[in-house]
This record gives C-alpha cells, sequence and structure tokens, in this order.
C-alpha cells in the first residue's frame, strides 16, 4: 500500500514546524517619559548638523543596542524613543509588495529602452508612492517589511550569462547602459531635496556575477580561482564598472 504524497510530505515537514523558533518578543512600547526625555535630546534636533546628530545618538547606544541594528529587521530601542525598522524594502519595478501599487516592467524591459529620462521618472513614482505607504504606515504603528524608505534597487550587476537566472533584474549586460540608468534611477528615487531624500535607493552588486567560472557560484565565501590558468581573486575579476561604481549611483546619507 503506498502512502499519499500530501501524507509524506506531511511528515517531512513536521520535524521543522515543531523546531521552528518561536517569534522573539518586542520590547514594550516606550512610557511618556521616555518619549519626553529623547525629544530633547541632540540627535532630535533637526537644527543641528547631521554628524553631529549621528554622533550623539551612536553615543548613547550600548554594544546590545547597536548590535541590534545589524540586521534588517533592526530592533526598536524604547529608551530612546527609536522605533523598529526594516531595511528590506523591494522597488525594482514598483512597490507592490505592500499592496496596490503602479507597476512598470522589469528592469531588463526598461533598459530596452535606452531611456533614461524615463527610467528617472520610474525612479520618482515608485519613491513617491514607497513615501506614502511608509507615512501610511507610521500612522497605523506599522514597521514590517516593505513598508520602509530603504529601496534594495536598482540591481546594477552585469547580465553575463543567462544561467544565472536574475537576469531580468538587471539592465542587461553593457556596463556603460547600466551606469546610466542606474545613475538615472538612484536620483529618480532619492529626489532633488537639498536636506532630505525621498527615500533611499541601494544600489546592489553580486561579484559573482562577473566572474565567468562555474565554481564561483556564491557571492561569499568565494576563494581564489583559477581561470585560464591565471591565478585571480573575486575583485580582480570585476569589470571596473562594478568594482568601482559610479559615485552619483551611490546614494549619500544627508
Amino acid at each position: 500500500m503506498r502512502a499519499h504524497p500530501a501524507l509524506l510530505a506531511f511528515v517531512f515537514l513536521l520535524p521543522f514546524a515543531a523546531t521552528a523558533q518561536a517569534p522573539s518578543q518586542s520590547p514594550p512600547p516606550p512610557t511618556e517619559e521616555q518619549i519626553k526625555a529623547a525629544a530633547a535630546l541632540p540627535f532630535r534636533n533637526t537644527s543641528l548638523p547631521i554628524d553631529q546628530r549621528v554622533n550623539d545618538l551612536v553615543g548613547r547606544l550600548t554594544l546590545e543596542e547597536e548590535v541590534s541594528q545589524l540586521i534588517d529587521r533592526a530592533a526598536p530601542i524604547p529608551r530612546l524613543d527609536i522605533p523598529a525598522y526594516n531595511w528590506w524594502n523591494e522597488g525594482l519595478h514598483g512597490i507592490a509588495r505592500s499592496g496596490f501599487a503602479t507597476m512598470f516592467p522589469q528592469a531588463i524591459g526598461n533598459a530596452a529602452t535606452w531611456d533614461a529620462p524615463l527610467v528617472h521618472s520610474i525612479g520618482e513614482v515608485v519613491s513617491i508612492e514607497a513615501r506614502a505607504k511608509y507615512n501610511d504606515a507610521i500612522a497605523h504603528n506599522n514597521h514590517d517589511r516593505y513598508f520602509g524608505l530603504t529601496i534594495w534597487s536598482p540591481n546594477i550587476n552585469i547580465f553575463r550569462d543567462p544561467r544565472w537566472g536574475r537576469g531580468q533584474e538587471t539592465y542587461g549586460e553593457d556596463p556603460f547602459l547600466t551606469s546610466r540608468l542606474g545613475t538615472a534611477f538612484v536620483e529618480g528615487i532619492q529626489g532633488d531635496d537639498p536636506k532630505y531624500f525621498r527615500a533611499i535607493a541601494t544600489p546592489s552588486t553580486t561579484p559573482y556575477t562577473a566572474v565567468p567560472s562555474q565554481h564561483a557560484t556564491k557571492p561569499t565565501s568565494t576563494p581564489p580561482r583559477t581561470i585560464s590558468g591565471t591565478p585571480i581573486s573575486l575583485p580582480s575579476a570585476l569589470p571596473s564598472s562594478m568594482a568601482t561604481p559610479t559615485p552619483s549611483c551611490v546614494p549619500t546619507m544627508p
């Protein structure tokens, strides 16, 4: 008698479900006293230079609190009235992972237009909708993934081999075109306000996509390889357009 496939799947997955960790408990929200005290601290004073505000804030964090900020799900710090924040937010061709939004063609399709001003306009729409969704999320105390302002886009990998499998996220195989469209998208996302960004673009690359070797299949922990008999390391294998990104394509915090 053969077991039903669904039963086999259930039996296989049951141990994983049983050993899954329970979600971590969030700390209690800040008290009225903590909110009032934090509001008077220098890092909350928008008239001060940004460097001074950053130094003041970081200097107040404990080691444990600093570590808690090093992952995409940054923990809240109630004593300083700092809410939780999730750095993982998608917006490569629309912000729709957080609900209804304007959707554009995938990046490879946008690249086929060879139209940098058009890509700039797409970035503007994405970030305007991201800002609107963020404002609504904050009003409802929602700090979940996909409702933040750090957009994990554009993907400026050079699409060298279709076997990679994610080439549709890129602007194609031409480094010059990628640099122009990547710059346009970043500037569209971030806006032109002299003090505040509308959202933050985070151009991404994964070095293994630039290395013509079947062995270099992971972006991390990849040792030096030999290609055509010549020992190389990953940095030396990167084209100049990836090893040194276009300065205007790299966001700088205000």
